[in-house]
């Protein structure tokens, strides 16, 4: 039996929706908000698609992507375009799978990832603003003869970038 997308109000203990029997109600009627429950692995699939999707935020890498390949025949772009895709979805597959046993295994808590975060954002603008520059002659010029683009700098950070690896 499929059951439908339904909302349901969950206060202090099992809520369950009229018409349905109590075994419906699952794990997170213990939450204080509202939630939705899926009742397939496809939506459930769906739902993580639909959370993920602007956090990657595809369409805002494509001015980069064709600035980056502007002098590249359409046949290498389609390639990179497509090895970068295979990048994201490993390394975001990776963390979902492996991202708390790592985090656990250093003993991160997230508070203090949130922190670490917030202090590069940090370094990073103030280094903006000062504007001093960090990278090399020789740095600038490997970057402009760096022949495969699809894992750095187009899938990691661009496209999965630790908000999307927090996120998976």
């Amino acid at each position: 039996m499929v059951l439908p997308l339904v909302p349901v109000i969950a206060t202090s203990g099992p809520q369950v929706p009229p018409g349905r029997a109590a075994r419906w109600a699952t794990s997170s009627a213990h939450a204080s908000s509202i939630s939705l429950r899926t009742s397939t692995p496809a939506a459930s699939a769906a739902a993580t698609f639909l959370a993920l999707f602007p956090i990657v935020d595809p369409f805002g890498g494509i001015p980069i992507f064709f600035t980056m390949t502007s002098s590249w025949t359409g046949r290498e772009r389609n390639r990179t375009a497509f090895k970068t895709g295979v990048w994201v979805f490993i390394i975001l597959v990776t963390f979902l799978f492996f991202g708390r046993f790592v985090l656990h295994f250093f003993g991160i808590s997230l508070p203090v990832l949130k922190i670490a975060g917030g202090l590069i954002v940090a370094n990073t603008a103030w280094g903006m603003v000062t504007s001093t520059a960090r990278i090399t002659a020789a740095e600038s010029h490997e970057a402009e003869s760096k022949q495969d683009i699809s894992l750095t700098p187009l899938a990691m950070p661009l496209m999965s970038g630790g908000r999307a690896r927090s996120e998976s």
